[in-house]
């Protein structure tokens, strides 16, 4: 959700709002009509990772309104991908390679 919300609000802000100033209204009230739909979702998706991550309200404020700022998205995203993925010790087999080795008995 938040490549989506962030690449529908970059095309409005590069797009949109050009074309906006330029006085073609119609193609700026669609994209904004639809990002506001997508950030719904975005903020619905963050309220549910949050509450299942536990985290703090605070974090869950920031990172929903990320879908609010341009290319900030992104960075939120990667962000919260980051927290959730596990660090690699040199030296160790994956985690992948691990699982799938039957137990010895």
């Amino acid at each position: 959700m938040a490549f989506v919300t962030g690449t529908v609000l970059l095309f409005n802000c590069l797009v949109s709002v050009p074309l906006q100033l330029a006085g073609h209204d119609a193609v700026g009230h669609v994209g904004w009509t639809i990002h506001g739909g997508l950030f719904i979702v975005y903020c619905l998706a963050v309220l549910d990772l949050g509450i299942r991550a536990s985290w703090n309200l605070i974090r869950i404020v920031l990172i929903g309104a990320a879908g609010t700022i341009p290319v900030v998205t992104f960075v939120a995203e990667r962000n919260v991908t980051r927290s959730f993925e596990e660090p690699v010790v040199p030296g160790t087999p994956p985690a992948e390679a691990t699982a799938s080795e039957p137990s010895p008995r």
